[in-house]
């Protein structure tokens, strides 16, 4: 039925209303036209956000909106320009690290031959960027959290305070190019830096970091306290900034006196820590050079005396020259009888050999000592001093003798110290120490002016032979070495006056 009803129907209804396809597409176009694309319109020079603070959605899609701009420009530009950015700030850290090459080069050219030392001070670098970036990208931590003293303690503990100031400038340059110039980070990093290679420079002791401490806790506190008024931080984000800046101060020295022993064991380091810790006199070679060769022992505290006062004086390495001269004869204790020092009165033991079996028996105790010092862990500055003490100076008391009795061919390399020479200002303070502390025992009348001529003679002697060529020691630095020399003996000597006895009681 219903098949029915259509057809009928169909011959009645008429269709009044058709479409155009056309007019449809061409509508629908303007309409589409009509519908932006910018949801939003940001001005030139608008703020979006401001570093530090949390970034909310609208925001987010505005900085996704700017990135896919700025890649469209660059790409439109040419390839080149998506890594000219990255480009730029490669070559300025090759600049700075160019900038440390030439110093190095020109200031401290010991270091810049020293492969181990490059590398250590490389690997300084490396640690605390990266350090800096966990703690600044990948937890996106404050900034007052980057562990800037820790590089700035090391430096200046492994090297000294000048290298450590100037490698925390570096820093900040290399950290300021890798953080878009953002100056808050530059001058955290220099203040910081400074004060953390200041309160270093001078570390005898462990307990001496707590000072550090003080000190950083300080500046970390106006610092901060500056930075964030400028920036008008609210109170509560300036007290949680506080809060970072003192947990970083105190964090980070402690954490480089559980850093510093690595470096000083992986890269042979010797700090004024360890030199303090083998200047105990009861290190075992020195408790033992005290049983076995008590004259030398003796001299060897003498001889450390007279060096560290040579080496205030030109002010090299005091304490270093002191350590250096303990050990210097730790050789002696193999055989200390034949050495004068300790053969107290008794016929000498080199009566029995030739002159010269009794300078190979004097120079082995160089050898021996530079062993024993191997066994027992030294560090090789200290044994340098038991090397080049003696430089190659000529046993002239064998040589002579070996003359007069007529040995042909007696060859005066025969009778030399195997060296080196010394080739630093404390090894050589520790040679004219050695001489002039054994030289001042024969002297009949200990007089200033006596003991000032024997000093001078040494002094002089020791340039004729060219013992001191190799070692940066200028006439000056002789000079005030003499006299600290002479001031030190002269107390050595002092005159006592003789105390009467007391009558017997009868």
């Amino acid at each position: 039925d219903v098949d029915l009803y259509y057809d009928i129907g169909r011959h009645f209804i008429i269709p009044n209303l058709s479409l155009n396809a056309a007019e449809m597409g061409a509508r629908r176009e303007a309409v589409a036209e009509s519908i932006t694309t910018v949801s939003e319109v940001v001005a030139a020079g608008e703020v979006i956000v401001r570093a530090g603070s949390r970034i909310t959605p609208r925001q987010e899609k505005i900085l996704e909106a700017m990135y896919r701009q700025m890649e469209s420009l660059a790409r439109d530009e040419g390839w080149m320009g998506p890594f000219l950015p990255v480009l730029a700030r490669l070559l300025l850290i090759i600049v700075a690290f160019l900038i440390l090459y030439l110093y190095l080069y020109h200031f401290h050219n010991q270091i810049y031959v020293s492969n181990p030392k490059i590398l250590a001070l490389l690997l300084i670098y490396g640690l605390e960027l990266l350090l800096i970036y966990l703690i600044g990208i990948k937890l996106n931590l404050s900034i007052y959290l980057f562990p800037v003293a820790i590089f700035s303690i090391l430096v200046t503990i492994l090297f000294d305070a000048e290298i450590g100031t100037f490698n925390t400038f570096i820093l900040a340059l290399l950290l300021g190019i890798l953080h878009r110039f953002n100056f808050s980070i530059v001058l955290t990093t220099i203040i910081i830096g400074t004060v953390a290679c200041y309160s270093t420079q001078r570390v005898r002791h462990r307990n001496e970091f707590f000072r550090s401490i003080l000190y950083l806790s300080i500046t970390y506190l106006a610092l901060i306290y500056l930075i964030e008024s400028f920036k008008v931080s609210p109170p509560s984000d300036m007290l949680n900034l506080m809060g970072y800046g003192l947990a970083n101060a105190i964090l980070s020295p402690l954490l480089t006196i559980g850093i510093l022993p690595l470096f000083e064991s992986l890269f042979g380091f010797t700090t004024d820590i360890t030199l303090l810790e083998l200047s105990d006199l009861n290190r075992p070679l020195l408790k033992r050079l005290s049983l076995e060769a008590p004259g030398t022992y003796h001299h060897s505290i003498i001889v450390g005396s007279l060096a560290e006062a040579g080496a205030k004086a030109i002010e090299a390495n005091a304490l270093l020259a002191r350590v250096g001269a303990y050990y210097h004869d730790i050789g002696k204790m193999e055989i200390p009888e034949y050495f004068v020092e300790n053969q107290l009165g008794i016929k000498s033991k080199h009566d029995k050999l030739t002159p010269t079996m009794s300078a190979i028996v004097l120079a082995s105790h160089v050898k021996k000592g530079r062993i024993m010092g191997e066994e027992a862990d030294l560090p090789d500055e200290v044994l340098n001093f038991i090397e080049e003490h003696h430089g190659t100076m000529t046993m002239t008391y064998f040589l002579n003798k070996a003359k007069e009795l007529g040995i042909e061919n007696a060859n005066e390399d025969d009778f030399r110290y195997p060296g080196p020479r010394p080739r630093t200002k404390e090894t050589a303070i520790v040679m004219l120490a050695d001489t002039v502390e054994a030289a001042s025992r024969t002297l009949a009348e200990p007089k200033p002016a006596r003991i000032a001529n024997l000093v001078q003679k040494i002094i002089n002697d020791r340039i004729q032979s060219g013992e001191l060529e190799e070692c940066p020691l200028t006439l000056k630095d002789l000079a005030q070495i003499k006299e600290a020399f002479v001031q030190i003996l002269i107390g050595v000597f002092h005159y006592r006056i003789e105390y009467p006895k007391k009558d017997d009681e009868t």
